[in-house]
């Protein structure tokens, strides 16, 4: 389903993203710059987090709708064919 790739791809790219500002976070940690590290999690970190949760429940949502879809189709075509 297109719906379903394009939630995926937007959830793997948000991934990316997320790692890139994690990668970003560990270098100022390792460099010992504390505030600089809290800045990063509290403005860049967790707010990519709160956004690949809203696109992963989008992604789950639609996959349950697909499911219950094919399981009417399949209880459907189970009754005709009895």
């Amino acid at each position: 389903n297109d719906t379903l790739r394009a939630l995926l791809e937007k959830l793997t790219s948000e991934f990316e993203g997320f790692r890139r500002i994690h990668r970003q976070m560990e270098q100022k940690l390792e460099a010992q710059k504390m505030d600089e590290a809290l800045a990063i999690l509290n403005t860049n970190l967790l707010p990519k987090l709160v956004e690949m949760n809203v696109t992963a429940k989008r992604l789950l949502d639609q996959e349950e709708k697909e499911l219950t879809a094919l399981s009417q189709h399949a209880a459907q075509t189970r009754s005709v064919s009895i």
